[in-house]
């Protein structure tokens, strides 16, 4: 593993339901729409698997060269088209760089959540009597308007749309 120093402050971190942490360093490429993803998640993680985001690339010695596409380690992928780095860590992963890191996050998130018996879900969810029903579908699918064109009772007090994401 790749020893790399967490940034403790003045990273945004966000606790992923006590199962993962996630640390947004200031100045990030995308920081603004990770820190809106990711706001009902906002505040400290006492987790032991991190996910450490950050614009700063490390510098990871010894990288083979895939011809221009990409250089790697064991622990470590660039991609210098993209001006991404994932680095795994002893206690998780590391995302870094200039280019657009939301794409390399969200399934090393998903990565890290499934190692702790958690699982993320893209789905739209209605409330019926107490129960959550869960819609899912992949991004982009029109899950939001499928579900109010479905529902003809959609605006019955008894069924109301809890979350479209």
């Amino acid at each position: 593993m790749i020893n790399q120093q967490i940034i403790t402050s003045p990273a945004v971190a966000f606790d992923v339901h006590g199962r993962v942490g996630i640390r947004v360093a200031p100045g990030t490429p995308g920081e603004a729409q990770l820190r809106d993803m990711l706001a009902p998640f906002l505040g400290p993680s006492a987790s032991n698997l991190q996910l450490n985001i950050s614009g700063t690339l490390t510098k990871v010695p010894a990288q083979s060269r895939a011809e221009d596409a990409y250089r790697y380690t064991d622990d470590s992928l660039f991609l210098p088209e993209d001006r991404v780095q994932v680095i795994r860590t002893e206690n998780g992963f590391a995302v870094e760089g200039a280019g657009e890191l939301l794409t390399a996050v969200v399934p090393l998130l998903d990565q890290l959540c499934i190692r702790q018996d958690t699982a993320m879900l893209h789905a739209a969810m209605v409330d019926y009597r107490g129960a959550g029903i869960l819609l899912p579908a992949w991004g982009g699918s029109g899950r939001p308007v499928r579900l109010r064109n479905l529902w003809p009772c959609r605006a019955s007090a008894s069924w109301p749309m809890t979350g479209d994401s």
